[in-house]
């Protein structure tokens, strides 16, 4: 009885997650066909005689320079949260919007 009841737990473990893999495949996807990147950071420098921006991306960490629209850059500071999105393969930013990002929950 217990072997069954291990073997029905693994079960639904693997269910689970392959269901959540196969959703985040499925978002590559969407971008993939859409052709269209979003990028969420923290503006760390901007260089307002080439237009451009470089942020430090939230999820990877990795640092990303993009072509900006004059008007827009002259909003923008060091440290402003933004999110761009931008063509597939390119280095111009399409959209910036800034936005508050949420407060992580405090350590334990």
């Amino acid at each position: 009885m217990k072997t069954v009841a291990i073997l029905l737990i693994a079960l639904m473990s693997f269910c689970m997650i392959s269901g959540t893999v196969a959703a985040a495949d499925t978002k590559v996807a969407d971008a993939a066909k859409t052709g269209i990147d979003t990028i969420k950071g923290k503006i760390t420098s901007i260089d307002t005689a080439k237009n451009t921006i470089t942020l430090k991306e939230m999820k990877t960490k990795t640092e990303v320079t993009l072509a900006v629209d004059p008007k827009v850059i002259s909003s923008l500071k060091v440290g402003d949260a933004v999110k761009i999105t931008s063509k597939t393969g390119s280095n111009v930013a399409d959209t910036v919007k800034i936005f508050t990002p949420k407060a992580t929950p405090p350590a334990k």
